[in-house]
């Protein structure tokens, strides 16, 4: 097969480290396709194990496989680098210790034969350790074409909470249909990443789905949300980040600091391109952030009190957080959440992180994850 002149190539970027227990198992997936229109690009990302060795195995026997070793750079380094090499016209992400039913690249090849879309978004399956499955995750839509502006309407399901989002969960309103933003549950145009620049925010260690979603939606015109559900993610408790982040508040602001400044970064990028602003949409997460990075660190031990009081002011001084704030309507909320939020709107810092301190006891605070 000539990788390099398939029409309509999928192809299959696989960013690996030290993955040697669970790679064989992903890369089977891929060879085993019911459709063989695909290349497989198994991005190594500086591992120490048998990773490199184990890929290398397939290389001899399938044209389709190629293997790219990189210095170490973290898993947005591996995608760009996946990117880059890639030669299909969609691109899909698998997780290396995740894998593909039998279906999954036929499942796609289907919608794009028949709708020519910009990009599709699908379902899951979440596979717990011992191989049960734990949930199986369809989109839940009112339809399953989104064309034109709508798509860049759809960024706040992905990326977070409005300001409106915000009253309206701290007020008990039903929310809107939201969804995990994983990049693994997006089959995207390479036209459209080359094209615009989009790229991964490679200084972004956790959260760089959801920025980068935020800017492909903004340039996708036509959007297919399926039932296809043949992406199996396995759902670890060894490998969930959010272990880390929820037992030490300082490395929670740190990520929350970080993910801040990439929104920041791509809502820039997205205005100066298309001339419109989707700041506003996530400005209800940067106020759940106070509330959840607050009692984070009040239940964070091994860290001294000085050390916690001084990046819960750092993240609530910035300019971000405080212009989040500023348009906050305390007359909005319920009593007992005005509460909370009545401090940090006056500058009152400390009274602020003590009455957060206290909420967590009282577990009168709500702690929304990004």
């Amino acid at each position: 097969m000539d990788r390099f002149n398939s029409e309509k190539l999928i192809s299959v970027i696989v960013p690996m480290y030290n993955c040697e227990k669970t790679i064989d198992r992903c890369i089977q997936s891929v060879l085993n396709q019911e459709n063989d229109n695909w290349e497989l690009l198994l991005i190594d990302d500086g591992s120490t194990d048998k990773t490199v060795e184990i890929c290398n195995r397939y290389i001899s026997d399938n044209e389709q496989v190629c293997v790219y070793k990189k210095e170490n750079g973290g898993p947005s380094s591996a995608r760009n680098y996946g990117i880059d090499n890639a030669k299909g016209q969609y691109l899909v992400f698998l997780d290396s210790d995740d894998y593909f039913d039998n279906n999954h690249i036929s499942s796609l090849q289907k919608e794009i034969d028949s709708k020519d879309p910009d990009a599709i978004f699908c379902g899951y399956k979440a596979i717990y350790e011992n191989g049960d499955t734990a949930e199986v995750i369809i989109p839940q839509y009112d339809k399953s074409e989104f064309l034109g502006n709508e798509t860049i309407n759809l960024i706040s399901r992905f990326i977070g909470y409005s300001m409106e989002d915000f009253y309206a969960k701290l007020n008990g309103v039903e929310e809107k249909q939201r969804e995990f933003a994983a990049v693994w549950r997006f089959c995207y145009s390479r036209k459209i990443i080359k094209e615009n620049h989009i790229a991964f925010d490679e200084t972004v260690n956790f959260g760089e789905d959801i920025i980068f979603n935020s800017v492909y939606l903004a340039f996708c015109k036509k959007l297919i949300v399926t039932d296809i559900k043949s992406y199996n993610y396995q759902y670890s408790t060894e490998g969930l980040v959010q272990q880390f982040l929820h037992e030490d508040g300082v490395k929670l602001c740190n990520h929350k600091m970080e993910l801040m400044k990439a929104r920041e970064k791509a809502s820039a990028f997205i205005k100066n391109s298309l001339n419109f602003d989707v700041s506003d949409m996530w400005e209800g997460s940067t106020l759940f952030s106070v509330m959840h990075i607050g009692i984070t660190l009040a239940q964070t031990k091994g860290r001294s009190f000085k050390t916690k009081y001084r990046v819960f002011k750092e993240y609530a001084k910035s300019d971000v957080c405080r212009l989040a704030v500023e348009k906050m309507r305390l007359s909005r909320i319920k009593f007992k959440y005005k509460v909370c939020y009545f401090p940090i709107k006056t500058h009152a810092y400390l009274m602020q992180y003590f009455m957060l301190k206290v909420a967590s006891v009282l577990h009168i605070a709500p702690g929304v994850e990004d």
